[in-house]
């Protein structure tokens, strides 16, 4: 890709055509590099914009989504182009898009963060002096860390009821909710075996789940 000082866009191939989810060259020709909206909300504007001021090269990896909807993660290169003169009259840029390989990095480093999790709950767990009540603790606390939670909690099954039985409720409840302190807080199944409300809804699919509207889920009563 090379653009003018101006933004505008003088050259194009094809296989970033392709990227961008672009239908023609001409098409993205329209695209002013340094006044598109979505380039400048997304900081690849920005980068253009100090090739051209500092005479410098600059480097980025940036996520962006094209106006044909088309989502990248880009690692950009941006050289400032010069004349016979050596004045600058654009920027010569080389986009790639490395989507698989962040999808790697980021997978890979979930796993390195969850083992390291497992370790320091080794101790906690197989601990004989730790109590069920304490091992739920440790469990909760590395499981908010791990998904970013702010609350949670930590139940277990009775072999012998089937009931689910909290361990870590009375400690996320607050003042106007709380639960007698040696409470036995359990949940018994539904008369067709499976476990009330939604978030119970895990223990009789077996999968986790995520929504941002309870309210419209179908385990929702």
């Amino acid at each position: 890709l090379s653009i003018d000082t101006a933004g505008r866009i003088l050259e194009v191939n094809q296989k970033l055509l392709e990227i961008m989810g672009s239908p023609s060259h001409e098409d993205t020709k329209s695209i002013n590099m340094l006044m598109f909206p979505l380039l400048v909300r997304s900081g690849i504007s920005g980068i253009f914009r100090n090739c051209l001021t500092t005479e410098q090269p600059q480097y980025a990896e940036i996520p962006y989504t094209s106006k044909w909807n088309k989502t990248s993660y880009l690692r950009i290169l941006v050289r400032p182009s010069l004349n016979s003169a050596g004045v600058v009259t654009g920027c010569q840029a080389m986009m790639e898009d490395i989507s698989e390989k962040k999808i790697a990095e980021s997978r890979l480093e979930r796993e390195l963060v969850a083992n390291s999790a497992l370790a320091e709950l080794y101790i906690p767990l197989m601990s004989q002096s730790a109590s069920v009540s304490d091992m739920a603790e440790a469990v909760l606390d590395k499981a908010k860390s791990l998904t970013k939670s702010l609350h949670g909690y930590v139940t277990e099954i009775d072999r012998a009821t089937g009931e689910n039985v909290g361990i870590t409720l009375t400690s996320m409840s607050d003042s106007g909710c709380a639960f007698a302190e040696n409470r036995r807080i359990a949940f018994a199944k539904n008369p067709d075996g499976r476990y009330p409300k939604l978030y119970k809804h895990s223990l009789n699919t077996g999968e986790a789940f995520f929504t941002n509207s309870p309210a419209s889920h179908s385990a929702s009563e």
